[in-house]
């Protein structure tokens, strides 16, 4: 009864500029993975390359693209806290946590992050100042922050980047989305337009059907491998 009585859940897509410079570096490291799978064997290879060897090369797309959409991404969430909300932010990347956070910071929003590096007393202070409304954004990276959090004091929750499978996408996603949530949910989606970001989300989407999932509340199950090659296979 909980759950039907529960309010709406939203994934919104948006594409949000790069930056002139992490657009540079994105682009010398896309060059750099185009040689790696050509010294592979090219197409042909994709499927006799391990998932971890593949994930480590798209990893390096996924943190330039993530670099590269840091003042626009910001900017976004800037947007969001001055309409009233708190935010909470899910990166994937370590420097891309800490990056979104110093340019929050030049905006002017305060923020805490909770990742991997932080200890438990300082995650738990982050958590502890976000959930008292004493700072509007919590920025966490997913693996650290995509579980186990009950972040429902918000209602807008933005990806910066997002995790390589679908069961991840609902577990960060449900940080908002509790029993106890009153409001509506927004799940923001950042990607930068011709990068891995816009490739990513796409297939996200198709494999879990990601709005149908979270609506019903149905488990979807990991597919992180699966998502990675169709990605790699249309960078190549």
């Amino acid at each position: 009864d909980q759950v039907l009585d529960m309010p709406d859940k939203v994934v919104a897509f948006r594409q949000v500029p790069g930056s002139s410079a992490g657009m540079k570096e994105y682009q010398r490291i896309l060059t750099d993975f185009e040689n790696w799978m050509m010294e592979q064997g090219g197409p042909e290879a994709l499927y006799r390359i391990k998932g971890s060897e593949k994930l480590v090369q798209l990893g390096k797309l996924t943190e330039a693209a993530g670099m590269a959409k840091i003042p626009s991404a910001a900017e976004y969430i800037a947007d969001i806290v001055e309409e009233g909300e708190q935010v909470v932010v899910m990166a994937h990347h370590k420097s891309v946590v800490r990056g979104l956070q110093e340019a929050l910071t030049k905006l002017k929003v305060k923020s805490v992050k909770f990742y991997g590096e932080t200890s438990p007393k300082e995650k738990e202070i982050a958590y502890k100042r976000f959930k008292e409304g004493k700072v509007p954004v919590f920025i966490g990276n997913i693996s650290s922050a995509g579980t186990g959090l009950n972040l429902e004091n918000s209602s807008q929750l933005v990806f910066v980047q997002l995790p390589w499978s679908p069961g991840e996408f609902v577990q960060a996603s449900d940080r908002i989305f509790r029993v106890t949530q009153k409001r509506d949910c927004t799940i923001h989606v950042l990607s930068v337009p011709s990068t891995v970001d816009v490739r990513q989300a796409a297939v996200l989407d198709k494999k879990s059907q990601i709005v149908d999932a979270i609506n019903v509340g149905m488990d979807v199950r990991d597919d992180s491998d699966s998502v990675a090659d169709e990605v790699m296979a249309s960078l190549i």
